[in-house]
C-alpha cells in the first residue's frame, strides 16, 4: 500500500493522537520526561547547566556536592 503525502501526514497524526488519547497521567509524564531527557542527550555540559540553572538553580545544589560536578 502506498499512501500520498497527505494521507501519511492524517495517519501519522491521527495515530499520534490516538496514542496519546489512550494514555494516561502517569504515562504523559513519563513520555514528557523521556523526551526532555532526550533532548539533551546531544548537548554540551555548558549548556545543560545553563538551562538547569536558569530554571531550576536548586537541582545543580543538590548535585554540587557530587565529586563528578565542578560548578
Amino acid at each position: 500500500m502506498n499512501l500520498t503525502d497527505e494521507q501519511r501526514d492524517k495517519l501519522i497524526n491521527n495515530y499520534a493522537r490516538q496514542v496519546v488519547d489512550d494514555m494516561d497521567l502517569k504515562d504523559l509524564c513519563r513520555f514528557a520526561a523521556e523526551v526532555i531527557a532526550h533532548e539533551f542527550e546531544d548537548e554540551i555540559d555548558e549548556y545543560i547547566i545553563a538551562t538547569v540553572k536558569a530554571y531550576y538553580p536548586e537541582l545543580l545544589e543538590e548535585i554540587s556536592n557530587e565529586s563528578w560536578l565542578l560548578i
